[in-house]
């Protein structure tokens, strides 16, 4: 597939499963549902569900946008994700989240 890059790093918004974006990075609708939200170069991992649960698909999505040079952050995860950023390096806070006005757990390398 190549090496995913952002070329407009101001961007905003939800990629949904299966749009051209979310192709660009792996994200396809015959593995996933769900979306993701991007905020300049740092992508959101949200409210997404493996079609396939146990055969990689969050794994090798998480390797593609590292790759690509995402600055990823994963909110709330679910246990399994949970399980799979911590092999990765990925740690534990809480950050400030506007649009809940409350602080949210939150991770990230």
């Amino acid at each position: 597939m190549g090496t995913v890059t952002f070329l407009d790093t101001s961007a905003e918004g939800c990629i949904v499963a299966g749009s051209p974006e979310a192709r660009a990075l792996g994200f396809t609708a015959d593995l996933f549902h769900g979306y993701l939200w991007r905020k300049g170069n740092v992508l959101y991992i949200s409210f997404i569900v493996s079609r396939y649960p146990g055969q990689g698909n969050f794994r090798n999505l998480m390797d593609r946008l590292e790759e690509g040079g995402c600055h990823v952050k994963v909110p709330c995860p679910s246990a399994w994700m949970e399980h799979i950023l911590k092999v990765r390096g990925y740690k534990q806070h809480f950050e400030w989240a506007e649009e809940v006005g409350e602080d949210v757990e939150m991770w990230e390398l």
